[in-house]
């Protein structure tokens, strides 16, 4: 079974371009923190560094490559590693730019900026997610991913970034749809290349996406992942991985960050906030599909994981979809 495609398409992606940059070194800027989504930048010509948060870290970023921040943090861009760096709202003198990686903006703002030497062209935008617990699985895995252009088995992720560029500098009627959709691809794909890059290796460990890329584990990620109704205990899912119940125990949380039923439970408030979304079925109806007998015994586990009632949920994310149509 396809455990990714069902945790993509259950924790629902939505991302947008909110920059379009031609820059020219020497040039430096300083982006603030972004709270709701993880930010992005597409390097679409030339090259540039990034260094995130209070890090003296730098990464260069070439033609092609692909960097995602999943918290949002705040960051530098430069030309180069000893370029001073500026507030992006002061270059544009905009109070709107703090929200260019929080809002949709339409069309994204073109930002011409630099000392006319060597150029580089660049994307930035976000992406968000449909609950907090969603992103609060993606932060795990780090302040910052990096795909590079020539990572082997990409050359899709090459075609979705020049697609992506093409819409977002010449956009035509229904460019707005169009690219909403290219960044949703632009981030399976990321994900899955950042995933297998880091298949079996230390830096893979506590992320939850990870179980699935752990070989032994995808029985495990099966079982939990497409049957979240049922009452599973840790000694079935160590059956499963051909573990010992402690050994699972151990392997389990190094690889996710949780314990396996803390893991399960996650998955099944993910899960139900999906189902929650189809005014169709019935609160009760909901807490059974993700394993929990009565409503009231799901009302709380909800609450106690996303922070509001189920029904409240409903209402909010209803209202939410009116606002967008």
């Amino acid at each position: 079974m396809d455990i990714l495609s069902e945790v993509l398409r259950t924790i629902r992606v939505n991302g947008t371009v909110n920059l379009v940059a031609d820059l020219s070194s020497p040039w430096g800027i300083s982006v603030p923190r972004a709270d709701s989504g993880a930010t992005f930048y597409l390097v679409s010509g030339g090259s540039m560094f990034i260094e995130v948060g209070e890090s003296a870290n730098q990464l260069k970023l070439t033609a092609g490559d692909f960097v995602m921040l999943p918290g949002g943090d705040a960051h530098k861009l430069r030309s180069d590693p000893h370029c001073q760096v500026r507030p992006i709202a002061e270059i544009t003198g905009s109070e709107t730019v703090g929200t260019w990686f929080a809002e949709d903006l339409d069309p994204a703002p073109l930002l011409r900026y630099g000392g006319g030497g060597s150029p580089t062209e660049l994307f930035g935008g976000s992406f968000r997610f449909d609950t907090d617990a969603a992103l609060s699985i993606l932060r795990t895995m780090g302040p910052l991913l990096h795909v590079k252009s020539d990572t082997e088995g990409s050359p899709d992720f090459g075609s979705l970034l020049g697609l992506s560029c093409r819409e977002a500098r010449h956009p035509l009627p229904g460019s707005r749809y169009v690219m909403s959709e290219l960044i949703k691809l632009l981030f399976i794909q990321m994900l899955r290349s950042a995933l297998s890059q880091r298949r079996g290796q230390t830096a893979c460990a506590s992320s939850p996406f990870a179980l699935m890329f752990q070989p032994g584990m995808e029985p495990v990620a099966e079982a939990i992942h497409l049957h979240p109704e049922r009452d599973w205990t840790v000694a079935e899912l160590a059956q499963r991985a051909h573990m010992s119940r402690t050994s699972f125990s151990t392997r389990f949380a190094e690889i996710t960050g949780l314990s396996p039923l803390a893991y399960l439970t996650r998955w099944r408030m993910i899960k139900a906030s999906e189902l929650l979304r189809n005014r169709n079925l019935g609160i009760a109806t909901v807490a059974a599909a993700v394993g929990y007998g009565s409503e009231s015994a799901f009302s709380i586990a909800f609450k106690r994981q996303m922070g509001i009632a189920p029904g409240r949920y409903r209402s909010d994310a209803a209202a939410l979809v009116g606002a967008r149509t």
